[in-house]
């Protein structure tokens, strides 16, 4: 392959949300059975995750109803106050923002309903890594001393995505709270995350198990970058 993962930095999705318009009757997840639910598109990670919130809550698959709806903040905020979907799953920042100004609120993390899964990790072309591994460890090195200096200095952390992102200071004090545990300083790739980043690409139709046809990919080559992951992702710390 090309390009290999090198590094998983995030192992779950607690960057992301439900959300729901402010004047929601709704106090948990169970609330949203039988709910209009936003996703941004069909056939997307949080179309996935909405399936996934069906099946943690044992709701009958024929209940389920997402809405494609986008995954800008404008077009959020117009679904609720339309009434267009009772609920949305996005940016938790974006609900956190929206409570400050009445137009939403963070229902609950991604993370309540669905565990860990590969959500975040760097790559690497094969050409450099065989050609100038010194660059690899420099990166590994460099991720690794950033994400110490996070942890290290939130209310820095804070202010500079803030800037970053337009959101107020409170909103991502909140927000780092709620993610900072996602993040990975071992660059090992968890077993079980990878099952189920392989178990998304299935249901998403986009590798073939069994006898379906109409997937995009076939197994044996997500068997392959499992292979590549094991063997190459710590190879370049030390």
């Amino acid at each position: 392959a090309p390009m290999i993962a090198i590094c998983e930095t995030a192992s779950t999705f607690p960057f992301l949300g439900v959300g729901v318009p402010e004047n929601s009757p709704a106090k948990g997840l169970a609330d949203l059975k039988g709910k209009a639910i936003g996703v941004s598109t069909a056939g997307s990670l949080t179309d996935w995750l909405a399936k996934r919130l069906a099946i943690h809550q044992g709701w009958d698959a024929a209940t389920l109803k997402t809405v494609a709806i986008g995954n800008a903040s404008a077009g959020i905020i117009a679904a609720f106050r339309t009434g267009q979907v009772d609920a949305d799953i996005g940016e938790g920042a974006l609900f956190l923002s929206m409570a400050e100004k009445q137009e939403g609120r963070l229902l609950a993390p991604v993370t309540d309903f669905q565990g860990s899964a590969v959500s975040g990790a760097l790559f690497a072309s094969t050409k450099l890594i065989e050609s100038n591994p010194d660059a690899i460890r420099a990166l590994l090195a460099g991720y690794v001393e950033t994400l110490d200096w996070i942890r290290a200095n939130k209310a820095e952390t804070v202010k500079i995505k803030g800037e970053l992102r337009h959101y107020s200071e409170a909103v991502e004090a909140k927000d780092y709270d709620l993610t900072l545990g996602m993040y990975t300083k071992t660059c090992r790739f968890d077993a079980e995350g990878i099952a189920t980043l392989k178990q998304s690409f299935a249901d998403l139709r986009r590798l073939v198990i069994g006898d379906t046809e109409d997937a995009q990919t076939s197994i044996d080559e997500i068997v392959i970058y499992d292979r590549a992951l094991t063997e190459s992702a710590v190879a370049f710390l030390y």
